[in-house]
């Protein structure tokens, strides 16, 4: 996805922020995971992103996201195949620890019925953003936060 504005390499945010990735105390950039895209779309940290980039250090991200978590039913004959197939691989591979490991985690694979899916929640608004600026509103004053409206509506600091 392209973002709403270009980052500029030059631009003197991003020149802080590349000192600050130098200095290893560059924040994380932080991200959403949305499922209908299959992809992290980045909600804050777009210079800082383009400064990690540009020194050829990895960033570190922050995401969000929420977790569903489904069980299941596992298929009773699969899983006495899978169990056979372990058996005749600990019976080869006895001493090796590797192996013997491997063999383990499929074991405990075989037995949690546990489904875990990426949820996203989204909705878009669509209009002069006025809604949008009434829930904010409402959220800041029933959290007794509004003296933070100004700057959040100007999407400043």
């Amino acid at each position: 996805m392209l973002s709403r504005y270009s980052v500029s390499s030059d631009s003197a945010r991003v020149k802080w922020w590349r000192k600050k990735s130098r200095e290893g105390t560059l924040p994380p950039i932080l991200v959403w995971f949305v499922t209908g895209l299959a992809s992290f779309v980045i909600l804050d940290g777009h210079e800082r992103l383009q400064a990690a980039l540009l020194e050829n250090i990895p960033p570190r991200f922050l995401v969000l996201s929420q977790l569903g978590n489904r069980v299941y039913s596992p298929n009773e004959d699969n899983r006495s195949r899978v169990l056979n197939s372990l058996a005749i691989q600990q019976q080869k591979c006895k001493n090796n620890i590797s192996a013997i490991d491997a063999i383990n985690n499929t074991l405990i694979k075989l037995y949690d019925t546990r489904y875990f899916f990426p949820i996203t929640f989204s909705r878009v608004l669509l209009g002069d953003g006025s809604i949008w600026e009434d829930e904010v509103r409402n959220y800041l004053l029933h959290h007794r936060q509004e003296k933070h409206l100004k700057n959040i509506l100007c999407r400043e600091r």
